[in-house]
C-alpha cells in the first residue's frame, strides 16, 4: 500500500516534468507556450504505471534537474 502511494507519487511527478518540458520544447519551436494535447498526463501516467517502482525511481533520478 505504501509502495503504490509512494509509486503514484513519482507517477504524478514525472507526467508534470514532462508536461513542463513539453511546454518549453513547443515554446522553443514555434516561439511560444503551447498547450500539451488532450489527456497528454493521463496517457503517460497510464504508461508509468506499467513500471516497476524501482524503473520510475531511475527513471525520477535521470529526469529531475538537480
Amino acid at each position: 500500500m505504501i509502495q503504490d502511494t509512494k509509486k503514484q507519487t513519482i507517477i504524478n511527478k514525472l507526467t508534470l516534468l514532462d508536461t513542463s518540458n513539453y511546454r518549453i520544447r513547443k515554446h522553443h519551436l514555434i516561439g511560444k507556450y503551447k498547450q500539451e494535447p488532450r489527456r497528454y498526463r493521463t496517457h503517460l501516467a497510464e504508461v508509468y504505471d506499467k513500471l516497476e517502482y524501482d524503473d520510475l525511481v531511475r527513471l525520477w533520478e535521470l529526469k529531475k534537474d538537480d
